[in-house]
């Protein structure tokens, strides 16, 4: 009689375990995040909403593809291509035509987990148009978290230097991976060295068929987007505008600018310049005409958005 208890006792924990590994499966049809994204124009309320779509084949993997769009525009930003193997995540980069590892449920405390070693050319998922140095992380804690009356495996995270991008919103601010969910800031990270306003680039909300997930520091809709505020920090000059090969950026009241980002309708940051000047003439003319915006930080970290317009055909 013991035997047969230990047995069925055996039977039960191999099930249980079972199906919280069937309950890990990334990418359910239904599964929708939002998120705050992370180079907007705007203050914290610009939303970056990504879906999964059909299944897709590429090299002979089974992908989901990873729709991101606008929600203020209903544009899409992105497809991107994820395929879930062995509790990891890999995302495929259509530049370098490889599959990449973006997330490691098999990595341990202290290992690194390497996206990209070298300088790659991020996809447009990415919300950066530039090239990246490197893109890698450490596992410093593992634990997990309860979301939904589902136990999910949970990773504390943190980049291997300076350079690298990283998903928390600084070098020294914690990151966490959640099993399912992804990072709990943008799906794909961010630059370490902008200085982002609070909330910028979070994970609002997540859900899917047995979970869902709202981030305990957003208390409005999952998709709530706001008007455009610009703040009056300081007062500046663009000229001239609209624009068509560059634009000139003054601060008319002698304020240090430190940084000025180039962002497009979608909250894409398209330019990022270091000036430490009170003035500075950012070079535009690779980018298409249309609407952007000019992300001034200063020196003492506050920051200004300005509107201008860029039209090529002024030059013809």
């Amino acid at each position: 009689m013991k035997k047969k208890s230990i047995i069925l006792f055996l039977l039960i924990s191999a099930f249980n375990i079972f199906t919280m590994h069937c309950q890990s499966k990334w990418f359910d049809q239904d599964a929708v995040w939002y998120y705050s994204t992370p180079y907007a124009y705007l203050h914290s309320e610009a939303c970056t909403k990504a879906e999964v779509k059909a299944d897709t084949l590429i090299q002979g993997l089974t992908c989901k593809a990873l729709l991101f769009k606008n929600t203020e525009t209903d544009r899409v930003i992105s497809t991107e291509y994820l395929h879930f193997r062995n509790d990891s995540v890999l995302y495929y980069n259509y530049y370098d035509k490889s599959f990449h590892t973006l997330y490691d449920f098999t990595a341990k405390v202290g290992d690194t987990v390497t996206v990209h070693k070298n300088k790659f050319k991020p996809t447009d998922g990415f919300l950066w148009s530039d090239s990246i140095d490197s893109f890698q992380y450490i596992i410093s804690e593992i634990d997990s978290i309860q979301v939904s009356e589902t136990w999910l495996k949970r990773q504390k995270i943190k980049p291997v230097d300076h350079d690298s991008w990283v998903f928390a919103s600084s070098y020294d601010t914690v990151a966490y991976i959640v099993e399912k969910i992804g990072n709990k800031g943008y799906f794909f990270g961010r630059v370490p060295y902008i200085t982002l306003m609070e909330n910028i680039g979070m994970l609002r909300c997540y859900s899917d068929h047995t979970i869902q997930f709202k981030n305990p520091n957003w208390d409005k809709a999952c998709d709530f987007v706001n008007a455009i505020i610009e703040p009056q920090i300081s007062t500046i000059r663009i000229y001239p505008n609209p624009a068509s090969k560059y634009i000139n950026i003054e601060s008319t009241d002698n304020k240090n600018i430190l940084s000025v980002e180039i962002i497009d309708v979608d909250g894409r940051c398209l330019k990022l310049t270091d000036v430490n000047n009170v003035k500075t003439k950012i070079d535009v003319s690779n980018l298409s005409s249309g609407i952007y915006f000019a992300r001034i930080v200063f020196s003492d970290k506050t920051y200004l958005t300005s509107k201008f317009i860029l039209n090529q055909q002024l030059e013809k």
